[in-house]
């Protein structure tokens, strides 16, 4: 009898661990649910703080933010570090959109932007992942070589945040007291209400392509003969790319027009903004291509290459002897062809997704 009941209890086991083990897949399910949710509801309410008018969403981690417009290109915000770019692109309108902050030194304003987001995260309770401080210092010190080499004066902050000797929460006067209004505490209060899903949050790049293109056409009819010309030169390279999927093109238009509005407001010509849009886009094509000759590279130096070329000198061998009459040797010819056309297969599957 009890032996019966240690066997019964043995088998009861596995129907106890593998319950146990749907149990905590549902957690931690609901865990991440919850987590978007509330991710999802403090990016409504940066975008709130900072006045931004318009968020086209990217699916990669990094933004844009075009601080004469309030508008922002930043990932959704659903995880920690896509709630980092948001905030710092919201810390961009937030700090810079008058005339006299637009005009800081490069470093100074993304120092600026990454304090700022470091303090949003710290508002709402939410702990820094640890890759976004180390990229947020590492990218201030690629701006302050950038700046360092066009002969700025470089910001001593700025030098000692890069370098990991300041702290993002150390006092910085142009951050200090920022947002004026700050909606951390209405949190609760936004969830409950319920956030919108998760597909009328999202933004394919296709709405932002539209959205350029649309700047793009509003802006097209007060410029020059020349500038026009420029300008359907610009929107044929950035089709052509875009019909490669190669990702950035529209980007760089969208740079380009903000660029070329802000010259026009000035009353200067936008014939060098173009220019320089032209050139983005070149160095993007360029770039590119490199990609895609290593990644052939890579490809052509896979030893499949060398089964392919074996199997196929032992299929010919084999149908050039089977030609007396062997048939054994026309199955193995069939069998080696047969390897061959795998492996050549195998290959070109490797070259067309890469």
């Amino acid at each position: 009898m009890g032996t019966q009941r240690d066997s019964g209890d043995t088998t009861a086991q596995p129907k106890a661990k593998r319950a146990s083990a749907r149990r905590s897949s549902q957690e931690l399910q609901a865990a991440k649910a919850a987590a978007r949710e509330r991710y999802t509801a403090v990016a409504e309410l940066l975008k709130a703080e900072a006045g931004v008018t318009r968020h086209y969403t990217f699916d990669k981690l990094g933004g844009l933010a075009w601080t004469g417009q309030h508008r922002i290109l930043a990932p959704e915000g659903v995880t920690r570090r896509q709630l980092y770019v948001l905030a710092h692109e919201c810390g961009h309108i937030m700090l810079h959109s008058s005339p006299l902050t637009r005009t800081k030194p490069g470093h100074v304003q993304e120092h600026e932007a990454e304090t700022y987001a470091h303090r949003a995260f710290q508002r709402h309770g939410i702990e820094v992942p640890e890759k976004s401080a180390l990229l947020a210092r590492a990218y201030v010190g690629q701006w302050i070589l950038k700046d360092h080499a066009a002969g700025l004066p470089i910001c001593e902050q700025a030098l000692l945040f890069a370098s990991g000797r300041r702290s993002p929460h150390d006092p910085l006067p142009s951050v200090d007291g920022q947002p004026p209004r700050d909606f951390s505490k209405s949190l609760e209060r936004f969830i409950a209400k319920g956030t919108r899903a998760a597909d009328e949050q999202e933004r394919t790049q296709q709405q932002a392509r539209s959205a350029v293109l649309q700047h793009v056409r509003a802006d097209a009819t007060s410029l020059t003969k020349d500038e026009t010309a420029l300008l359907d030169k610009l929107m044929k390279a950035a089709h052509a790319l875009d019909r490669k999927h190669i990702a950035g093109a529209y980007a760089i238009v969208a740079i380009v027009m903000e660029q070329t509005e802000q010259n026009r407001l000035s009353g200067q010509s936008a014939l060098p903004a173009l220019a320089r849009g032209l050139d983005g886009l070149q160095r993007l094509r360029t770039g590119h291509r490199q990609m895609r000759r290593a990644s052939l590279r890579a490809v052509f130096s896979d030893r499949t290459w060398g089964l392919a070329l074996a199997a196929a000198v032992l299929a010919a061998a084999s149908f050039l002897v089977a030609w007396d009459g062997s048939a054994i040797f026309y199955y193995a010819g069939g069998f080696c062809a047969a390897v061959a056309i795998a492996a050549l297969i195998h290959l070109a599957v490797k070259v067309f997704t890469r």
